[in-house]
C-alpha cells in the first residue's frame, strides 16, 4: 500500500512540476506570438517553414522530457498517454498517434534517461504503444534519428 501511495505522490509532483513548466513554454510562446510583427493574423509568417520546424522541434524536445520524467518515476500508460495529448493540443497536433515525430521523440527521451535498448521492453507506460503502426519509430528516435 505504501508502494502505491508513493507512485501516486510521484505522479501528482510530476503532472504539477510538468504542468508548470509547459504552461511557462506556453507563456513565453503566446509572448512572442503576439509581439512578433513578422506574424500575421493566421499565424504565416515570411519564414514559415522555418517557425514549423521551430514547433516540430519544440513539440519532440517536450515529448523527450516528458519520457525521460516517465522513465524515472515509472509513471503508467494512461497518465503518459493524457500528458502526450496535453503537449499535442498545445502544438496544434489532432493525433499524436499518427505522428512519426512523437515516437522519435519517445525514442529520444528514453535514450537521453540512459535505458538500454533490451529494457525498452520493460518500461510499462509504453505497453499500449507497442501495438501503435508507429512504435518502430521509438528504436529510431532511440538510435538516433
Amino acid at each position: 500500500m505504501s508502494k502505491m501511495k508513493n507512485n501516486l505522490q510521484i505522479t501528482v509532483l510530476l503532472t504539477i512540476s510538468l504542468t508548470f513548466l509547459l504552461s511557462a513554454c506556453s507563456f513565453s510562446d503566446s509572448s512572442y506570438s503576439s509581439s512578433s510583427p513578422s506574424r500575421s493574423s493566421s499565424g504565416a509568417s515570411e519564414g514559415g517553414e522555418e517557425e514549423v520546424q521551430q514547433t516540430s522541434n519544440k513539440y519532440q524536445e517536450e515529448i523527450a522530457t516528458l519520457t525521460a520524467i516517465y522513465v524515472d518515476s515509472q509513471g503508467d500508460a494512461r497518465s503518459f498517454h493524457r500528458q502526450i495529448s496535453n503537449i499535442s493540443g498545445r502544438h496544434g497536433i489532432n493525433s499524436w498517434g499518427d505522428n512519426r515525430g512523437t515516437f522519435l521523440a519517445i525514442g529520444r527521451g528514453i535514450q537521453n534517461a540512459k535505458v538500454t535498448q533490451e529494457s525498452i521492453q520493460y518500461l510499462p507506460f509504453l505497453d499500449d504503444l507497442r501495438t501503435m503502426p508507429l512504435y518502430g519509430a521509438v528504436l529510431s528516435g532511440y538510435e538516433g534519428e
